[in-house]
């Protein structure tokens, strides 16, 4: 009888350490598969879209630009997903500040915003700022630049744009009014309701296609990735993604 219950208790003990076991097996096994999941999500970054030439959506839907092109790259090495939040000159700056975006891209380095906001270590391109105008309704000449004075010259207030124009004009002694524009569409406007004369902009092809000329160049600059001031991760594998680039495609 002693014996049948002493087979009995090792019997149970040995169902319970099974039993164990495979409780613990199973948990182990379902982590993995969850930390295995966890791996395979991208993490989602929320990018600032402001419509300029180097980001934004064409007639058909579809978003291009340099800038996008250049992210979708670096993603490959990130593992990124882009989340594009609209925004514009009016308010991206506070909503990367305040975090509802994460980064933005063309953005001019200053050790202003370098107080508010990360940059990358390297620029993620040189931009050209090209003055403007309908030559064919215009008395501006693009052999005599003393032809501007007086003018009014559509640009973005309080920019580096604003500042490189003061800057050539001052060179060549030439005297305009500065009025603001946001963006393409107000420069179309003013244009069209005779408030601007000329205007700066990127170079870009939208405005050879309309019939405007360019005049001059008025500077460049580097530009560069912007990112929240508290995201130092996305720096630190911004930063690796861009050096990783350059060495796999230096002409990209």
């Amino acid at each position: 009888m002693n014996k049948s219950k002493k087979n009995l208790a090792v019997l149970c003990t040995a169902i319970f350490v099974i039993l164990g076991m495979w409780v613990m097996l199973s948990v182990h096994c379902q982590a993995a598969e969850t930390n295995n999941d966890e791996k395979q999500q991208p993490q989602t970054i929320r990018s600032g879209a402001f419509e300029d030439t180097f980001n934004y959506i064409d007639k058909n839907g579809v978003r291009r630009g340099y800038g996008y092109e250049l992210m979708q790259a670096l993603a490959g090495y990130t593992g990124w997903k882009f989340e594009y939040v609209k925004c514009d000159w009016s308010n991206c700056f506070d909503k990367l500040e305040n975090g509802e975006i994460d980064i933005m891209g063309d953005i001019s380095y200053t050790d202003e915003r370098a107080q508010k906001m990360l940059f990358p270590d390297e620029p993620m391109g040189e931009e050209k700022y090209i003055l403007y105008a309908d030559l064919s309704d215009m008395d501006i000449e693009t052999s005599d630049f003393k032809s501007l004075d007086g003018k009014r010259v559509g640009v973005l207030l309080g920019t580096e744009p604003e500042i490189m124009l003061t800057e050539w004009e001052n060179k060549n002694g030439i005297h305009t009014e500065h009025v603001n524009v946001n963006n393409n569409d107000d420069v179309e406007k003013k244009l069209a309701n005779h408030e601007i004369d000329c205007f700066v902009s990127l170079e870009e092809s939208i405005w050879s296609e309309q019939g405007i000329s360019s005049v001059t160049t008025i500077g460049k600059s580097g530009i560069y990735f912007a990112i929240n001031k508290e995201r130092s991760d996305i720096k630190t594998k911004l930063d690796y993604a861009m050096r990783q680039l350059e060495q796999d495609s230096p002409f990209f």
